[in-house]
């Protein structure tokens, strides 16, 4: 497990999204509230990863492993 700091939590617009993107991009599961503004362009999952959502790292574990084992 990593805990990353957001670097761009404090931009607006332009290559935000690209660049949270690009810093996510070998993660397998996220925990945490998206980025992006509800049902905005930013606010989609990243490539059909698992989101844990808004909670703890214990529940969105707890998640994860429930779908993969009925995943089967």
């Amino acid at each position: 497990m990593e805990v990353r700091e957001n670097p761009y939590a404090a931009m607006e617009g332009g290559r935000k999204h690209e660049l949270m993107r690009a810093l996510l991009k070998d993660v397998d599961l996220r925990v945490g509230a998206r980025f992006g503004h509800g049902g905005s362009l930013g606010g989609f999952p990243l490539a059909d990863r698992p989101e844990g959502g808004a909670g703890s790292v214990g529940q969105a574990m707890g998640k994860g492993m429930a779908r993969r084992n009925s995943a089967g």
